[in-house]
């Protein structure tokens, strides 16, 4: 069983350009738990498996990146480019370690 992540541990492990700050970082691991624990089926929010750490952070770039989508459809890049990016808030790859399903396709648990 693994913790939520902390501001320190996440400035660690996530990508160096383009990173919030830590003011920023904190509210967006704090609307990523909040979001994280009302999906998921876990009673137990500060002794989460090891998928629910991933899905905080995971859920908390998401956050960010969907911020920075512009209207026209792209996002920004560092030279003044712009590219197409979709971003979803909660997509199917945190969805799916929040409530992981069995092969009969039911919730685990």
């Amino acid at each position: 069983m693994a913790t939520w992540y902390t501001v320190e541990e996440a400035q660690a492990v996530w990508p160096g350009l383009g990173a919030p700050d830590v003011e920023q970082l904190q509210e967006l691991l704090d609307v990523s738990k909040a979001e994280c624990v009302a999906y998921s089926p876990v009673a137990d929010e500060n002794d989460i498996p090891d998928g629910h750490r991933w899905a905080h952070l995971k859920h908390a770039q998401n956050i960010w990146n969907a911020q920075k989508v512009n209207p026209a459809g792209g996002i920004g890049g560092l030279d003044g480019s712009t590219f197409a990016l979709q971003a979803f808030p909660m997509d199917w790859n945190v969805r799916a370690r929040l409530r992981p399903r069995t092969v009969f396709g039911g919730p685990i648990g």
